[in-house]
């Protein structure tokens, strides 16, 4: 890496600290000990209370107070978005106690060796909420898994041809596919959909994938004839970050009828004899109080808190709730469903031929941060130098409609384990960045999981979808003739395995295994006759009166993508069941 690179990325490293020592600072206002805490008697009420202003939260409370008649409360424990995370190139930098809450899984007997054996669980601090941290992708799924829902539930709501409206509704596409397919996309809505200019390596790749009869087209059309692959459509605007709070809440702050109060802890849902949501408690700033809510609380603080505050509130399996001397309101199964896509990577293809790929050595310049300064393009406005990703269904998914495997293509070098790339500290980023030359890596996602009781299994050690990949790449006479190879960068463990046979895939894939930070499911949304359900298909806490979940963690059964986009559709069509039972409701 040039003596210019290095001081060019230096000074972006060099934000770290000052961000630490701002955390250090604010941790006064939030994280008070049970000594300091006061008592207010001061009340407030409001028609909807809202909890968690990510990317869920920040839909609804637009959607609530867009009715100047309905007076709405946003309480986010965090504060504002930080400017750092504006930039995607800064993704890996994001990772931060002011951006983070930090929270990791228990120690892992089978998986995360490469990490510790245990996996830091990203979750955004602030108003944006993990939409402020994540990769900015903007995938839907495989329609059937949306008709699986519909089936699920009993409720014909979360079919596909009824959510991709809602999908739609959000969407402001201005991609690659154009002229727009009207039905499948839309230009009105407020997330921003684009596809970046900078894509390092997505002209071979494309050849590749055509020379091999492989389909390349829209992927948020619902029909995935697998394998197939596309060029990544990112949520940004001018080349930056467009994320929750720049869609749905910057522009709506000054509303009348609406507040946010920032650095606010709820602790929990408060009832009255009837079983009814009529409140929450939240400390702030050191004091603790109660709020009122005229019609409904609703939960929206993400797969992991969510379930935190119900369970906290008493509404959770009784058993557990009794061992921790917690009044139990409601016996429902509150974390027991939580699911993820489980990945790992093949890193790297290294190419003989070079201007291949993205090298920072060679391509990070003072022009690059000019050109993304006046134009909001180059390398500085992609994430982690992602090209594209695509679907494949291996020959164990019992359901080939949805792509049991999605790939994550990049345009470098991810040091062994780009799953851990953003939690590595700020001197190890800059010892990878000097040590890439031109190379690609591919991360291989299983998003159909089997899952019981928040434990996430593998369906078989048979490495088909990361096979599939490194064929591409090794078969191919494009990638031939640029001399690809691949390097792995084998752990100690997996040498006495035979190199590249099922055995060795197996440790591979044991040792560097990760998560794509797409938790959900932990409140599973189902029939209220289902023992497994929390809330009925409305997404109301079933037993309880005016108490909603609407975020990530309502889904039955994971989709087979990117998580963020489906949470906004969730929240979309919360949004009118909220406004449609309100008025209802007027009228009886």
């Amino acid at each position: 890496m040039t003596v210019v690179n290095v001081l060019l990325y230096t000074s972006l490293l060099s934000t770290i600290p000052q961000i630490l020592d701002r955390n250090d600072k604010l941790k006064t206002t939030r994280d008070e000990s049970e000594s300091d805490i006061l008592y207010s008697t001061h009340e407030e009420t409001f028609d909807y209370i809202v909890v968690g202003g990510g990317s869920a939260g920040s839909v609804l409370v637009n959607r609530l107070s867009s009715d100047n008649r309905n007076n709405v409360l946003l309480l986010e424990r965090g504060g504002d978005p930080d400017p750092i995370q504006q930039t995607p190139f800064h993704v890996p930098l994001q990772i931060t106690p002011v951006t983070d809450y930090g929270y990791y899984t228990v120690p892992q007997k089978n998986s995360f060796h490469s990490v510790g054996n245990k996996y830091h669980v990203l979750r955004g601090r602030g108003l944006g909420g993990s939409g402020n941290l994540n990769y900015m992708i903007y995938q839907r799924g495989a329609a059937n898994a949306y008709d699986e829902w519909a089936e699920l539930t009993g409720d014909q709501i979360w079919s596909w041809k009824s959510v991709l409206t809602y999908f739609k509704k959000g969407e402001a596409y201005n991609g690659i596919h154009q002229p727009m397919d009207k039905l499948f996309h839309s230009s009105k809505g407020e997330i921003l959909v684009s596809t970046p200019n900078f894509k390092p390596s997505a002209k071979y790749f494309f050849e590749a994938c055509r020379e091999q009869g492989v389909n390349v087209e829209d992927l948020n059309t619902g029909i995935h004839n697998a394998p197939v692959f596309d060029s990544v459509e990112l949520k940004t605007k001018n080349g930056k970050r467009w994320g929750p709070y720049q869609a749905f809440l910057k522009h709506i702050l000054t509303r009348s009828n609406l507040q946010i109060y920032r650095y606010a802890q709820v602790v929990k849902v408060d009832f009255d004899e009837c079983k009814r949501a009529k409140g929450v408690t939240y400390l702030r700033h050191g004091v603790l109080r109660t709020v009122y809510a005229r019609k409904e609380v609703i939960l929206s603080a993400g797969a992991i808190d969510t379930p935190k505050i119900l369970m906290l509130s008493g509404i959770g399996p009784a058993t557990h709730l009794e061992s921790l001397n917690i009044t139990v309101i409601k016996d429902l199964p509150v974390g027991q469903n939580h699911q993820d896509h489980v990945a790992t990577t093949v890193d790297k293809f290294v190419f003989e031929k070079t201007h291949i790929a993205f090298d920072p050595a060679r391509d990070l310049k003072v022009s690059s941060f000019w050109e993304y300064k006046t134009r909001g393009t180059g390398i500085l406005s992609v994430p982690g130098s992602l090209f594209a990703t695509g679907y494949y269904s291996t020959s164990l998914n019992p359901e080939p409609d949805i792509p049991d495997i999605q790939y994550f293509l990049l345009g470098t070098y991810t040091f062994g384990n780009p799953l851990a790339l953003p939690v590595a500290s700020p001197v190890k980023q800059l010892k990878h960045m000097s040590e890439q030359s031109d190379s690609n890596s591919v991360v291989v996602t299983l998003t159909r999981p089997e899952t019981m009781n928040g434990e996430i299994k593998l369906k078989s050690s048979n490495p088909a979808g990361l096979k599939y990949t490194i064929g591409l790449y090794q078969n191919s006479s494009i990638y031939k003739n640029l001399g690809s190879q691949l390097v792995l960068t084998v752990p100690d463990m997996c040498k006495e395995h035979e190199y590249q046979s099922d055995a060795f895939w197996n440790c591979y894939i044991r040792f560097y295994t990760g998560t794509v930070w797409h938790p959900v499911g932990s409140c599973r949304m189902g029939k209220p006759e289902d023992s497994r359900s929390v809330v009925d298909s409305n997404l109301r806490v079933i037993g309880i009166k005016d108490l909603r979940v609407v975020d990530g963690s309502i889904m039955p059964k994971i989709v087979n993508c990117n998580t963020q986009a489906p949470i906004y559709m969730i929240a979309e069509v919360a949004a009118e069941l909220i406004i449609g039972s309100a008025a209802k409701s007027h009228r009886e």
